[in-house]
């Protein structure tokens, strides 16, 4: 009787624990890599610093968290979070909603996306930005 119960349930404990697994997020974390930080104030440029990147991702979101070398922490959250919320439609920076952005590498000019297009397209380099009001915080490698 022990034997039946155990061929019985065994498959059915395997197809849950597939299931399961299947349904609950993995985050997985980036490792700390160094970038260039800038700010933008109303479109100029205000400060470029050397920072930090680190954070995780999952399905569906994640976020990153900008260190400066000054000390200022910057946290960046964007799709789900928490318990499958999505607080900002894009994007949050330190819990204030904004939107995605990119820049030229070169001239720091904001993109539109026809430009943007074209850069990827060509696989030439841009800096992302997470855009607040009238502020952007943007990151690119050294």
């Amino acid at each position: 009787m022990n034997k039946r119960l155990l061929l019985i349930t065994l498959p059915i404990s395997y197809f849950l624990i597939g299931v399961t697994s299947s349904i609950v997020a993995i985050a997985r974390p980036f490792e700390s890599i160094p970038l260039k930080c800038l700010f933008f104030r109303n479109g100029q440029l205000e400060l470029t610093q050397n920072c930090s990147s680190s954070g995780a991702s999952w399905a569906g979101g994640g976020f990153r968290v900008l260190q400066w070398d000054d000390g200022t922490t910057t946290r960046i959250a964007f799709g789900l979070q928490g318990r499958g919320e999505r607080p900002c439609p894009q994007l949050s920076v330190n819990n204030i909603c904004g939107e995605f952005g990119y820049r030229d590498a070169i001239t720091l000019q904001p993109l539109s996306d026809a430009e943007l297009q074209g850069k990827r397209q060509n696989n030439l380099p841009v800096v992302q930005c997470a855009n607040v009001n009238n502020d952007s915080i943007c990151w690119r490698s050294h």
